[in-house]
């Protein structure tokens, strides 16, 4: 039985990412709107799915989780298991090491705030963390205060030359 968009969003309001606060919405809502943008810019169905489950496992700056790691089996069988990896080290990366990365060409890895342990990187995850974490902050610019729209304009604009096109098209009209 093939997984729908539908299925999805019901797991996500199961577990009440309907009625957790994020900018001034739902995380529900936040999640959905960075789904879209990353079909909007024709990303893998994978990649897309990492969007819409991209902070289920809270993050360093959204520290709310909405399912527990040990319950990752049960995500992976939902959305597969490249967009719970992706979805997964998003969450629990430490957002320094994230941004390390940056000038490398090979190596890129990532630290687990949660355990400190490195996590590998291919150059397709990296790129596919760069696609979420500009459309997950794309989404939440409108709702913020401008301070924070000026910050996070200008953290996004140091990985400008490896953003997609419609990423800084995107960026350029906020």
């Amino acid at each position: 039985m093939k997984v729908t968009h539908e299925d999805k969003l019901r797991f996500l309001k199961k577990h009440k990412a309907d009625a957790l606060a994020h900018s001034g919405r739902t995380l529900l809502e936040h999640l959905t709107g960075t789904h879209n943008i990353l079909k909007e810019w024709h990303r893998r169905e994978a990649v897309c799915d990492a969007g819409l489950f991209h902070s289920i496992y809270g993050t360093e700056h959204y520290p709310n989780v909405t399912i527990e790691p040990s319950f990752r089996f049960v995500v992976k069988r939902l959305i597969g298991e490249e967009a719970e990896r992706l979805a997964w080290i998003f969450g629990v990366l430490e957002r320094d090491s994230f941004d390390q990365n940056i000038s490398r060409r090979a190596g890129y890895s990532v630290i687990d705030r949660t355990s400190g342990q490195s996590i590998p990187l291919t150059s397709t995850e990296w790129l596919d963390l760069v696609d979420i974490s500009f459309a997950n902050t794309l989404e939440s610019m409108p709702h913020i205060s401008w301070l924070q729209r000026k910050r996070c304009r200008k953290y996004l604009e140091q990985f400008g030359f490896i953003a997609p096109a419609a990423a800084k098209e995107a960026l350029e009209k906020i």
